[in-house]
């Protein structure tokens, strides 16, 4: 039976929430989006096309002012039958204790804490725990200073292993196979450049990309991407982005690797010039 879920967010064009919608569509959930507002909520109701949701998801990222009108809202659409519908919350440790003090805690089935990937999301609505509690294990790399760092994502994992062998003996390597991890290691980390797989499930990479861009702290990083496809469009799409770069996955490996090491270390003008 196809489950609703009411998923609420304080943007629909965030790149992350078109996501997580993507992801829960294609597990067959029929995803109705709703702005933060309790109003705006109210409205929906009133729609002829409106079904109760099975399950409410809020993506609480820049929406804790909305917190004092929202909730009371929520609260109605959570215990408006018998048996308490499932009420998930998405967001910061802070965010998710802050929403805590708006609705008692026994009315939330679960709490995933940023950041956040699909499969964490999916993973704790599939449960019926009602203490299903997901808290993101921060990674650490044992980065050399003395080098620099390449951060590759691509979600084939034996590209992926086989561009890692390429560099790892010249440069720090961070290897990631999902979009919002590396979005995570980039904030994390002081990323020289990175390879970024163009496409790619869940979230692709020109979404990862535009995501960087939005962050004052990633915006600069300097961008490679991978792609299998070299049609017109495909390569007019990427350059519209302006990364500093793109290079095909078929190209030869002394080539991908060549093209790395001269932007990571640019042969010295015998000359003096800068």
């Amino acid at each position: 039976m196809e489950e609703n879920i009411l998923f609420i967010a304080s943007d629909s064009s965030n790149f992350l929430v078109q996501s997580l919608m993507s992801a829960l569509k294609k597990e067959s959930y029929n995803v109705t989006f709703s702005m933060a507002s309790g109003a705006f909520i109210k409205d929906l109701q009133t729609h002829s096309d409106y079904i109760s949701p099975d399950m409410i998801l809020m993506f609480l990222e820049d929406i804790e002012g909305t917190f004092p009108d929202l909730f009371p809202t929520i609260k109605d659409l959570v215990t408006e039958t018998t048996e308490h519908k499932k009420l998930y919350l998405i967001g910061q440790p802070s965010e998710i204790s802050h929403a805590k003090e708006y609705i008692e805690e026994f009315l939330i089935t679960g709490v995933v804490e940023r950041p956040v990937t699909s499969e964490k999301v999916l993973s704790m609505i599939r449960t019926n725990s009602l203490t299903y509690v997901i808290s993101p294990s921060e990674k650490s790399y044992a980065l050399d200073p003395s080098k620099k760092t390449l951060l590759i994502v691509d979600d084939d994992p034996v590209y992926l292993q086989a561009l890692k062998s390429w560099f790892v003996k010249f440069y720090n390597v961070i290897a990631e196979s999902i979009g919002t991890d590396a979005i995570s290691a980039a904030k994390q980390n002081h990323i020289d450049l990175m390879l970024l797989d163009y496409e790619m499930p869940l979230m692709s990479g020109l979404e990862v990309y535009r995501s960087l861009k939005q962050e004052p702290k990633t915006a600069k990083i300097p961008v490679i991407f991978l792609t299998g496809n070299d049609s017109k469009d495909v390569v007019k799409e990427i350059i519209i982005e302006k990364p500093i770069g793109y290079v095909l996955k078929t190209t030869p490996p002394m080539v991908i690797i060549q093209k790395v090491m001269n932007f990571l270390n640019p042969p010295k003008d015998p000359f003096g010039h800068k």
